[in-house]
């Protein structure tokens, strides 16, 4: 039987790996910032405080989803012929 060798692939572009670090602690500090973002809009918004600790929970424990659903849903915001009826 032939025996298969592998070889080592070269990438035409070398890859440090101190720009993997940066960029990780980049996306680290962004989701940091996006979840502080979205606690302190949660704050200002007028909503029962049930609802406010459920958001704040979901926005502690999954940072990044939990702050982009917060600003896709914008909770305590009504539009205003709704707010007429409320």
């Amino acid at each position: 039987m032939a025996s298969i060798k592998i070889k080592n692939i070269d990438l035409p572009v070398d890859i440090d790996p101190e720009l993997g670090v940066l960029f990780f602690l980049a996306g680290v500090l962004l989701t940091i910032w996006v979840a502080l973002m979205a606690l302190i809009k949660l704050r200002r918004r007028p909503m029962d405080e049930t609802a406010r600790a459920l958001w704040a929970l979901l926005i502690v424990y999954a940072p990044l989803i939990g702050a982009m659903v917060f600003f896709i849903v914008r909770p305590g915001t009504a539009p205003d012929e709704v707010r007429r009826y409320l």
